[in-house]
């Protein structure tokens, strides 16, 4: 008898000691959760620092180009620089595949050199197109559609207006209107 209590009592203190030991793993387990959860947070919070510091580089980076395309434009007045309509690439989806490029050799041409390179590709695509007297001839509707065409193909207003040999705020107009 007194070795059946004895068995009843070694059992009960290892289901004793088997409940303690997993309420142990459990609490562990929460204990590891909440440290999970505010890594997390801290990664959340760091990711979206980083994402804002980028995006105040971006537009620094941005300002920069604008600053130095308005300097160009100032200092090469007969040259002008394409910009691009934004919006027609938003509704464009582009599939662009990129070429590898090898980052520890050095580039072929420098920033000016491409800069030169667009600029006279863009006076190039910017020549005219039509006579003065042809020009002239042309109804409200055809210089409507030339004006649209040109200004997809990335030339400014200033560019069309001299294309079309028109005024720069009838150009404007025009474009607007069909917009």
């Amino acid at each position: 008898m007194y070795t059946l209590l004895m068995i009843s009592f070694i059992l009960h203190a290892v289901t004793f000691l088997a409940f303690w030991h997993l309420r142990q793993q459990l609490y562990s387990i929460k204990v590891l959760e909440k440290k999970q959860r505010k890594i997390i947070e801290e990664m959340d919070s760091t990711m979206a620092t980083y994402l804002a510091e980028v995006d105040a580089q971006n537009d620094a980076f941005l300002l920069k180009i604008q600053q130095k395309m308005k300097r160009i434009e100032v200092e090469q007045p007969d040259v002008s620089i394409i910009k691009p309509d934004f919006e027609e690439l938003k509704e464009e989806k582009l599939d662009i595949s990129y070429p590898k490029i090898d980052l520890k050799s050095e580039p072929e041409l420098t920033f000016a050199a491409l800069l030169q390179q667009e600029m006279t590709d863009r006076i190039e695509r910017s020549e005219h197109v039509l006579t003065k007297e042809e020009a002239s001839k042309l109804s409200r509707n055809e210089v409507q559609k030339i004006a649209f065409s040109l200004q997809k193909k990335g030339l400014t207003i200033e560019e069309i207006a001299k294309n079309l040999y028109r005024g720069k705020t009838e150009i404007e107009l025009l474009l607007k209107f069909q917009q």
